[in-house]
């Protein structure tokens, strides 16, 4: 059961026509900063995993985040991640399962999608399930390559009747993985819509969040006061996979 995040894990800075991209590297995100001030941009948009890079962007500079907290002034947007990992969890529940896996992101990271585990464990253990979570590293992310910790939870856990996948491309590699090892998957983003069977997931509104965000940046350029959180609703759209 997937959760996709609700922008790409690279860094997006843009206004106007300028687009940076850091491929995850946190000196080239800190060069960005700085070339797109030295080019006297009016503001910022910034979708980036890196959360130790406050202090290099301090600035006077209008900016506005997505799913990410780098400062209490600094504008953030999100979407409900707590309620979308309550979501799935319970979802699963309503359908029966009664031992449920957690394959979610890096903990170290400290991203507002950490919520999604949180909510997963008040589910479970308010439901009197026993949690079980598998973290995984940067390197993966980066990579997109969990199979290895995947197979060691089927061998691990063999009776486990449902996964909550922390995003899609986990929950697509946990259907492969489960379709070579012979196992039954009873069956959004479009990766959700590609796989066999189709994945049940938390829909998250991004487009919404892009355009709230462009109007965040434009008001602040204004010198007008803007909300410093905002959390947008999801829903879950159920498909073939739960």
């Amino acid at each position: 059961m997937p959760m996709p995040s609700c922008v790409s894990s690279v860094v997006n800075c843009f206004l106007g026509h300028m687009l940076c991209d850091s491929y995850f590297e946190k000196e080239k995100e800190i060069e960005y900063f700085k070339m797109l001030k030295g080019n006297k941009v009016d503001g910022i948009i910034l979708g980036s995993r890196n959360m130790d890079i406050s202090e290099a962007i301090k600035d006077n500079l209008p900016l506005v985040t997505i799913d990410r907290i780098l400062g209490d002034n600094i504008p953030c947007i999100s979407s409900d991640n707590y309620k979308g990992g309550m979501l799935a969890t319970e979802h699963l529940i309503k359908k029966g399962c009664k031992k449920i896996a957690l394959i979610s992101g890096s903990p170290s990271l400290h991203l507002m999608a950490n919520q999604r585990s949180i909510a997963y464990v008040d589910t479970c253990k308010k439901n009197g399930i026993e949690p079980i979570v598998v973290s995984t590293n940067e390197d993966q992310f980066t990579a997109m390559t969990y199979y290895n910790e995947i197979h060691t939870l089927f061998k691990s856990h063999p009776d486990i009747d449902g996964i909550f996948a922390s995003s899609d491309i986990i929950a697509a590699q946990v259907i492969q993985v489960a379709a070579e090892a012979g196992l039954k998957i009873p069956d959004d983003t479009s990766i959700a819509r590609l796989t066999t069977p189709q994945l049940t997931t938390i829909h998250q509104p991004i487009e919404q969040i892009s355009k709230y965000a462009l109007e965040l940046i434009i008001n602040e350029i204004k010198g007008e006061i803007v909300p410093m959180r905002t959390v947008l609703p999801i829903k879950l759209v159920e498909r073939g996979s739960a």
